[in-house]
């Protein structure tokens, strides 16, 4: 709703012109014209106009030779039907109200990793900024090179996977890949195999392959998994489900 009230007191009345002939009332009538002007601003202790300060807002004009006092208000956007003008006590009183009401609604799917009970929002002009945490699945981290990263498999798990090439003499039945049992954060890989040697393999000679794999302390093993294909080994590290765990970086060490 806006209200504002403007008065002013004006009682001075325009002389009587019966006594006098026409040139010389028009002499006079410029003279009280321009004496009205110069008086303008001895009404300014009766202005009661704190939203309007307009110069404009009471001035003499001249209707059909007579000096007139005018009245002018910046309306805007008032409708006329809800002015209202009236005369307290020698004062002109000018009321308009006006009730404004207006109402605007937006709807925007939330999706469900979105935590609507931490919400912020900010007014920024004619516009509203509405925010609230989103908690993104985690996904694996790109790896740097030179370590081996922690990955999460289909189904879950957080698994370490390895590979170390072998002799092709090696046979899967001869290779062992197994925890320690003093230290389940050590993987340790152990092999016995012979090595041909000549044109036509007469000579033989004993081997053996012996690999530990050593991960960061904090790190623990569920269990492993292992197979031989093309004279690779390939090792599967599973390990325990602890949330503090699950980091990328180099989690492991060759001893």
């Amino acid at each position: 709703m806006a209200l504002f009230r403007t008065v002013l007191n004006a009682t001075d009345k325009p002389r009587d012109r019966s006594n006098f002939d026409s040139s010389i009332e028009e002499d006079r009538m410029a003279d009280a014209k321009k004496s009205w002007h110069n008086r303008l601003d001895d009404f300014s202790p009766f202005l009661d106009n704190e939203t309007y300060r307009d110069d404009t807002t009471a001035f003499v004009s001249n209707r059909n030779g007579l000096p007139v006092m005018t009245y002018q208000f910046e309306i805007e956007e008032f409708d006329e039907d809800s002015m209202n003008l009236t005369i307290e006590e020698n004062k002109l009183v000018l009321e308009v109200d006006r009730t404004f009401r207006k109402k605007i609604i937006r709807k925007v799917d939330i999706p469900e990793q979105v935590n609507s009970k931490q919400m912020f929002r900010q007014v920024d002009g004619k516009i509203i900024r509405v925010e609230m945490p989103l908690h993104l699945p985690p996904r694996n981290a790109p790896c740097p090179p030179g370590s081996i990263p922690i990955l999460t498999s289909p189904d879950g798990r957080r698994v370490i996977s390895l590979q170390t090439k072998l002799s092709s003499d090696l046979c899967e039945e001869n290779l062992k890949v197994f925890i320690d049992e003093n230290d389940k954060s050590i993987v340790r890989v152990r092999g016995n195999y012979q090595e041909m040697v000549g044109e036509r393999s007469t000579h033989t000679f004993k081997k053996s392959i012996s690999k530990d794999f050593k991960l960061q302390n904090d790190l623990k093993i569920s269990s492993i998994s292992h197979s031989v294909e093309n004279d690779l080994l390939k090792v599967e590290i599973t390990l325990e489900d602890n949330a503090e765990s699950f980091r990328a970086g180099t989690p492991l060490t060759i001893l």
